[in-house]
């Protein structure tokens, strides 16, 4: 609706005894053009579009899917001591640290230790657009690509990866395929392969890949529990 058709509608919603009167008239459609005589109603139609939304339009975008600019309990400055699991998570320090700075970023985590993350507009812009597609329950790898891509075009994607992470006894076709072993396997290795059995099974699992301007607001996306994914469903992080 432009600007002369709001002067129109208002105009006509005078009552009968002033629909005559040109002076009534005029008068409305003169408070109906005031609002917009900066330009203040298109700036407002613009303020809100999430590709170009800035500072406080942020906020009461993250406001209305869920996000907060200020992300309480993250710390993305400091590495806390802590012992590692075999596969190398979490990443942190241990015993043998050496520095000659005192005031290193690695700290020992304490029970007054607290940080409060502030967002980037760029960061906050991301988490936003992650926390529609996590809210509009993607149920399907399918959809959650097309979300996903629709949103970053590539920056951010998700694949599935084998649901095998070794090889399985199998028997070959001709061509080779599929790859396994079969009889006459020799091997010095006592856990090399494995027979598949009725009771193998594999958790599923998503792998997301992310561009390192990405890297904090992934971050944040962990910590806030909203990585896109259905429920029950594993996943890991990949830096591209």
């Amino acid at each position: 609706m432009d600007i002369e058709a709001i002067k129109k509608y208002y105009s006509d919603l005078l009552i009968v005894q002033y629909r005559t009167k040109p002076r009534a008239i005029a008068t409305v459609r003169l408070l109906a053009a005031l609002p917009n005589g900066d330009g203040l109603l298109d700036q407002e139609i613009a303020c809100f579009d999430l590709n170009t939304a800035v500072g406080a339009q942020l906020d009461i975008l993250g406001k209305i899917v869920g996000v907060q600019r200020e992300v309480y309990g993250l710390d993305l400055e400091h590495t806390f001591f802590s012992f590692t699991r075999y596969d190398g998570e979490p990443d942190s320090i241990g015993f043998g640290r050496y520095t000659d700075n005192p005031y290193s970023t690695d700290l020992f985590l304490r029970y007054n230790n607290w940080a409060v993350y502030t967002l980037t507009d760029f960061e906050l812009r991301t988490l936003i657009k992650l926390k529609i597609i996590f809210n509009n329950a993607y149920s399907s790898l399918k959809d959650l690509k097309e979300g996903l891509y629709a949103a970053f075009a590539g920056d951010i994607d998700v694949s599935e990866p084998s649901p095998y992470g070794e090889d399985i006894f199998n028997f070959t076709r001709y061509d080779g395929t599929p790859e396994s072993y079969g009889f006459g396997l020799y091997t010095d290795e006592p856990y090399e392969g494995s027979i598949m059995r009725y009771s193998e099974y594999e958790v599923m699992k998503l792998d997301f890949y992310y561009k390192a301007i990405y890297t904090n607001a992934w971050a944040a996306a962990e910590f806030l529990g909203i990585v896109p994914k259905p429920m029950g469903v594993a996943y890991e992080s990949h830096l591209i």
